[in-house]
């Protein structure tokens, strides 16, 4: 129990101080930790006799990298501008796209996969990598130079 606490005290403070850095290095340190978060979660449902296609976990990694590079809002705002279209949003074609494929899979490999399998997939996607990509947004830089952290109790 004694080690839990300290470990957690070290990763706080390094969790608030990386936020407080922020730039490349929160986003470096939350891709990382989509990616270990991601594949933990796999692994999990994959010891209970699963078997999510962690290949399209690396679809909501990529999708996650755009949206920390385009300073987007939400992974599920991935709006880019074009001269001819004006705004378009890049998320819902290719969530759309890659739940084709995944449906796909099922049907063409059906024993090997089900349609748990892809549930499973799809949720990983969102519940890990959607839910830390909230922790950039955490920091709020005023124009005086300050950073604020916001935390909602």
């Amino acid at each position: 129990m004694k080690q839990r606490v300290i470990s957690a005290l070290v990763i706080t403070a390094v969790g608030v101080t990386v936020v407080i850095i922020g730039g490349i290095v929160l986003d470096i340190v939350l891709l990382l930790l989509a990616a270990v978060g991601l594949f933990e979660f796999y692994g999990a449902f994959s010891k209970k006799g699963h078997s999510p296609l962690k290949l399209f976990g690396l679809i909501y990694i990529v999708l996650f990298a755009f949206m920390l590079h385009l300073n987007s809002d939400s992974i599920m705002e991935l709006v880019i501008k074009t001269k001819s279209f004006g705004q378009i949003n890049l998320f819902t074609p290719i969530f759309l796209f890659s739940s084709m494929v995944l449906l796909a899979v099922v049907v063409f490999r059906f024993e090997k996969y089900n349609i748990v399998d892809v549930a499973i997939t799809v949720f990983g996607g969102f519940y890990v990598v959607m839910l830390l990509s909230y922790f950039d947004k955490l920091r709020y830089v005023s124009k005086d130079g300050g950073v604020y952290l916001f935390f909602i109790a």
